[in-house]
């Protein structure tokens, strides 16, 4: 190899360890109180409180201004509305880790996650410096402004057993992040802007008591349903791979004891179905010791048994896609039919 060869080798390392030199230290003569862009001589620059590893909600003050509906900020025309970074969700009762200094916060509640470009040439300080001066105007703290650390970003995907858990929580060491919060009405809300060179995100998240809205199915229904449709689908939970009812699959089945002692001319067959995941002999025969346990069960309830039929289908007769999660659920069922 000729010296002009080792030269060449040299000197983009050299420049990188320069441009390395040169941008620490530039960083040190900045503010602390600047949310460094992409762009040189651009920093956002606002009111913030000392990071702790314990951050606490009840120091923070509430609204100041209007906040307006939910997720509290509008789109500017030169931003693309249409636009996401492929994690985009919102929910009604959703979970977010907001990262507050030393540590993430995780706020359970109405949650919001939208990424965005703009319409022209993309500039990261126009978008961090725009939602910054807006939430400050609400009257939000700021909790946090940098990078995430590394080891925290690893000890939050160990805890949550993921390789990059971050990412839908805008953690990454390659993002510029602002975090801010306040409270709305004695509810907190935090907001986080993660940018780079590249897009943004928003996170926003206020804070919401879990509501269960889940329930088993009543005996009215049942019964409607048997009288209108001559049949009624039951979603009945059994252990895993097992003809053992849960403690809610129970529940349905006292439900179906209701129906049968209001009515005791009704006779019904006891149809059980699963999906397709598995031997189809052993689906067959799971499909049937499960009919056979909502039978037993109802008999030892004190249901005659000549009233009662139990058979299983397996996984024929489907009424879902078994190409989908939400479609084998669907198919995993018990069907009361009326004789």
């Amino acid at each position: 190899m000729n010296k002009k060869t080792i030269l060449l080798g040299i000197l983009p390392a050299f420049l990188t360890v320069m441009s390395c030199n040169n941008s620490a230290n530039k960083d040190a003569e900045t503010n602390q109180d600047s949310v460094t862009a992409t762009n040189a001589d651009t920093t956002v620059r606002t009111s913030t409180v000392p990071a702790s590893a314990n951050f606490n909600p009840e120091t923070l003050t509430e609204a100041t201004a209007d906040m307006g509906q939910f997720p509290y900020y509008s789109i500017p025309e030169w931003v693309d509305a249409k636009s996401s970074y492929g994690f985009d969700r919102e929910s009604d009762f959703g979970k977010i880790e907001f990262y507050t200094g030393n540590s993430f916060y995780p706020l359970e509640g109405k949650v919001k996650v939208k990424g965005y470009a703009m319409n022209g040439t993309w500039d990261e300080y126009k978008f961090v410096q725009s939602f910054a001066k807006h939430f400050e105007s609400l009257g939000a703290t700021k909790l946090f402004e940098g990078q995430i650390p590394q080891d925290q970003i690893d000890a939050l995907n160990k805890a949550k057993n993921k390789d990059s858990y971050y990412f839908d929580f805008a953690t990454s060491n390659m993002e510029n992040l602002v975090t801010y919060g306040l409270k709305k009405e004695g509810k907190l809300v935090l907001f986080a802007i993660a940018s780079n060179s590249a897009y943004a995100a928003i996170y926003t998240g206020e804070s919401e008591a879990f509501k269960q809205t889940v329930g088993i199915i009543k005996a009215e229904k049942i019964e409607k349903d048997l009288n209108e449709n001559g049949k009624s689908v039951l979603h009945i939970n059994f252990d895993t791979d097992k003809a053992t009812l849960k403690a809610d699959g129970k529940d349905v089945v006292a439900e179906i004891g209701k129906v049968l002692k209001s009515n005791e001319s009704l006779k019904l067959d006891i149809n059980g179905y699963t999906d397709n995941v598995g031997n189809a002999d052993h689906n067959l025969k799971l499909s049937k010791d499960r009919a056979n346990t909502v039978l037993t069960t109802l008999v030892q309830a004190g249901i005659d048994k000549s009233r009662l039929s139990a058979n299983g289908f397996g996984a024929n007769d489907f009424i879902a896609d078994n190409n989908t999660d939400a479609g084998k659920e669907q198919n995993r069922r018990v069907e009361l039919v009326k004789k």
